[in-house]
Order: structure tokens, then sequence, then C-alpha cells
């Protein structure tokens, strides 16, 4: 095993106005269902000259087209399952057939068939959850959702992976009755980005090209996994199936290593304090390892 030098770098303060991309479709939303209407949710993002890729470009995130959501929604506090009952528990999650962007790119706009067989009528309030993958299509303990975070990321050479980005949505106007008029959703993160550089990494003169790089926290680090989340709230906790909630292993097709030996990259993990950290790198020719025990690290949702 050889060792490394590496520097933690804050998380960064990212301004939210949409969602990241992913490239997944719900197969589930996509067919066509009885007794049920149309839903248009919508989300303001800032102007852009690209109108069509998800990006972060330093300080927000841009719409992507192919962005997908799941939706649930709430008649006088009770939630509605399959059937469009009221219930106090069991939830229905919709999922977004498809995603368009107004010319201007200003507007993401998601269409959701979602079913008003039974109670119609008393305050509507609608959730919804970022990327819709990452959470099922039925809540049984509403509003409480199991979600995953990716324990494995492809960050960008800049940037996070788009498919870790969990973030939680609700509507900001009241509605006593069904919407005629598309749902305004506001967002809220529940990640932290942080930008990790890995330093002097002796393997650069030989041309070493990183494989992956693996971040086991303390013992009881909840970063990553199966978590049971509030919707509402972003509250969470790890679930039983989450056995390595400590371990986040970064993919290496998109990072490289400089001339001074040095490699950055992005994650994203749930908000926590980090009080030891074992780096493993590994690349086409060696392994690298260190482990660093004595800080303190805070990282919040941004």
């Amino acid at each position: 095993m050889r060792t490394l030098r590496y520097l933690l770098l804050p998380a960064a303060l990212v301004a939210v106005a949409a969602c990241q991309k992913t490239k997944m479709e719900d197969p589930e939303a996509l067919k066509p269902q009885e007794e049920e209407s149309v839903i248009v949710f919508v989300s303001e993002r800032p102007q852009t000259d690209d109108a069509t890729r998800t990006h972060w470009d330093g300080t927000t995130i841009l719409w992507d087209q192919t962005d997908f959501i799941r939706m649930g929604y709430t008649v006088n506090g009770k939630w509605q399952n399959a059937t469009g009952d009221a219930s106090a528990t069991d939830a229905k999650l919709y999922g977004s057939q498809n995603t368009t962007l107004s010319e201007e790119g200003a507007v993401a706009s998601f269409s959701t068939n979602v079913n008003f067989a039974g109670t119609t009528q008393g305050e509507h309030v609608f959730y919804a959850v970022f990327p819709g993958n990452a959470t099922e299509s039925t809540m049984t303990a509403a509003p409480v959702a199991t979600v995953t975070l990716p324990s494995t990321q492809v960050p960008l050479a800049d940037s996070f992976d788009r498919l870790a980005d969990l973030m939680l949505g609700h509507s900001i106007d009241e509605y006593t009755e069904r919407p005629e008029t598309p749902v305004r959703l506001v967002w809220d993160r529940v990640v932290a980005h942080g930008q990790i550089t890995l330093k002097s990494l002796p393997g650069v003169a030989s041309g070493e090209k990183v494989s992956t790089i693996t971040l086991t926290a303390q013992a009881d680090a909840n970063l990553v996994g199966e978590q049971s989340m509030n919707i509402i709230t972003g509250e969470y906790s790890a679930t039983s199936k989450n056995t390595e909630a400590n371990k986040l292993v970064i993919q290496g097709d998109n990072l490289s290593i400089d001339a001074n030996g040095n490699v950055t990259f992005w994650m994203s993990i749930l908000p926590v304090s980090l009080t030891s950290l074992t780096v493993e790198v590994a690349t086409n020719k060696a392994v690298y390892t260190r482990t660093i025990t004595g800080f303190t690290r805070e990282f919040i949702a941004n």
C-alpha cells in the first residue's frame, strides 16, 4: 500500500432553482390509465442559453428535458392512495410522463396522470421527489418514503453525479380542488455536496488512470444508501438494508490526475459530521490509501 495526502474542501453552497439530470424513464407512468386526470407541474429556473442540458454552472442547477420526478398529494391532510381515496398512511407516488421546456428555457414542465376518482374536495397539497428513480411508486407509511442515495457515484470532472442530487419539492399555491392550472413547485435539496482534492499522488509520471476512489467514514456515519425519508420535512434514517451507509465509491471515468499528482472530484452525501475518513485510490497500476482521524468536518444540505 502507498500513502497519499489529501485536502478536504468545504461543501459548496449551491442555490437551488431546479433539479439534476436523470436518463431514466418511469415505465409505469407511461402506461395509459383510466379515470385519471393529467396534472402539470412546473418549476422555474434561471435564464440560460443552453435550454436542453441540466448541469451545475457553479451557482445553480439548470434543467434538462429528460428530468423525471415522482409526486404524491394530500387532501385535507390525508394522503391519496392508488384508487384516489384518502388514507392515513397508504399513498401513491405518481411518475412524470414527460418533460418539456419552454422555448426560453425558463420553466420545466412535468405531466403526470393522477387519480381523482375519490376525494376531490378540500385543501390539496402536492409533494415531489427528485430524481424519480430514487424512490418507489408507493408509500406504506406516508409521508415516510424509502429513497436511495447512490453509494456508487460517477461525478463529472467539475460537478457531482447528476443521479445523486436528492431533492424534495412541494406546491407553492393553495388549491381547494383539482387544479386546472399548472402546479408550481419549489425544491429543497436534502443532500450535501463536497469537493475533495487528493494531492501528490506518486503515480502521475507513469500515466496512471483513476479506477475508483473509496471513502469510508466512521462507523456511525450515515452517508448514502437506502433511507427512510419524510418527504415533507426531509428527515431521514438508514434502513435495516443499508449495511454500509458509511461507504461511498467514486468511479473515476471522468477524473484525471493533473501534472502535480492531484485529482479533484465531487460527492453527494447526506448531511453528516465526519470525524474519521479512510481514502483508498485504486488506479490501473497501484492502490493508495490513508486514514485520517482527529478532525471534525460538517457537511450540510445545500
